[in-house]
């Protein structure tokens, strides 16, 4: 079947449109942020479409093989990382990459994007794009458009419009950590929950990470602090975790004090006194003997490798389930079901503060839904390899 899109018309002004002979970005109707339909792809509606004024572009095929969905096939709003390296776009692009834009199989509907960094030294491209319907049936095409020849500018970006369909916060840390500025660390969405780093942190901590760049932390002092958010009864934390090692509690990310008997949640690795490598998430209510945890088996997160850490919790199920490079990890999924979850909240510590800790973490996503498997799994196959993920094509020119 050929895939079926429903897209929003929005926001480009109306004489660029009939100018440049383009669409503006495509939003699929609301619902279930991991619901999908069964997609196909056909190719260009039209094989002589060109979104102009740009000069050139390349097709991108997101491999079928690479993508889980539950049910019929597909997942909805997915952001995709488009990660490459390729001399052609970084001679033709700005060198700002503001003219790199992102259209679906028809060669015309634009897409929502984020340019996360863009070097044409390097030549390197690391983006995301929202993709409607993303199959697990069907190999999916893209384009990507470059060189925007136009006498006006191009057209503003919207790139928080990429984190919709259940997206809470996401911080790919790539701004500079130093000197501790408030909110240097930005969220990616129309949500602006952006961190503020300890001044302990410096530019040097800014590290070439899983994704771009990353930042490090020494466990003894470093971390990044958040206004309160309330994360809801359901909701998911993901992130790339290089761990240096160390016995006792290190936390990943944490609302509340350490201890059993602190009200709201807490994401760490390791156990008490141990290097054990366990990954637990776990909760309590401030009452004596609340605490209940979630935790993988022991070994779970490997030292010295960036590893893809999730937990996905339903606190009205008293369920949590951790997720270790795609694959449920969890031996035990138990959760109190009344911890708070509308606090202020810190990465690399606990609020007390203590249990630094000492790595590199990366690409850090809060999601306002507890993920399907399909979708994390399908979020780890397409972040740890991008270049498996998708395929570029050779670049074609404006006819």
């Amino acid at each position: 079947m050929r895939i079926v899109r429903t897209l929003a018309v929005a926001g480009f002004v109306a004489g660029l449109v009939g100018a440049c002979g383009f669409r503006s970005p495509g939003h699929s109707n609301g619902g279930d942020p991991d619901a999908g339909v069964d997609a196909s792809i056909d190719g260009p509606v039209d094989p002589t479409a060109w979104l102009h004024p740009w000069a050139y572009r390349k097709a991108i095929t997101l491999h079928a093989l690479q993508i889980e969905a539950p049910g019929d096939g597909a997942l909805a709003d997915f952001p995709v990382l488009i990660s490459v390296t390729d001399p052609q776009i970084a001679a033709s692009a700005f060198a700002s990459g503001q003219d790199i834009v992102f259209t679906s199989d028809d060669a015309m509907t634009m897409l929502s994007s984020e340019i996360e960094s863009f070097s044409q030294s390097a030549k390197t491209l690391v983006a995301w794009v929202k993709v409607p319907m993303l199959s697990a049936t069907t190999d999916t095409r893209l384009y990507v458009y470059y060189g925007y020849s136009g006498v006006s500018s191009p057209p503003a970006q919207t790139p928080e419009d990429v984190w919709t369909g259940g997206y809470r916060a996401v911080w790919h840390l790539q701004q500079d950590p130093g000197p501790g500025g408030a909110g240097d660390l930005k969220d990616a969405t129309a949500g602006n929950h952006d961190g503020t780093a300890s001044s302990s942190l410096s530019a040097s901590d800014s590290v070439a990470a899983k994704i771009g760049r990353g930042i490090r932390f020494d466990g003894s002092q470093d971390y990044i602090d958040f206004a309160s958010t309330d994360f809801g009864d359901a909701f998911t934390i993901s992130m790339w975790v290089f761990f240096m090692g160390g016995s006792n509690v290190k936390s990943l990310l944490s609302n509340s004090a350490s201890g059993g008997n602190t009200d709201g949640f807490r994401f760490f690795v390791n156990t008490v006194q141990t290097q054990d490598l366990k990954i637990i998430f776990e909760t309590g209510d401030g009452s004596n003997n609340s605490q209940r945890q979630a935790a993988t088996l022991a070994g779970a997160l490997p030292l010295s490798t960036f590893t893809h850490v999730a937990v996905a919790v339903d606190r009205a199920a008293d369920k949590a389930t951790i997720f270790v490079n795609g694959n449920s990890a969890s031996v035990s999924t138990s959760l109190a079901n009344n911890f708070k979850t509308d606090s202020d909240y810190e990465v690399a510590r606990m609020e007390d503060p203590a249990l630094y800790f000492p790595g590199m973490l990366d690409e850090i996503e809060v999601a306002s839904v507890a993920r399907s498997p399909e979708w994390l799994k399908t979020a780890y196959n397409n972040q740890s390899q991008p270049g498996s993920f998708h395929t570029l094509g050779p670049e074609e020119r404006e006819p």
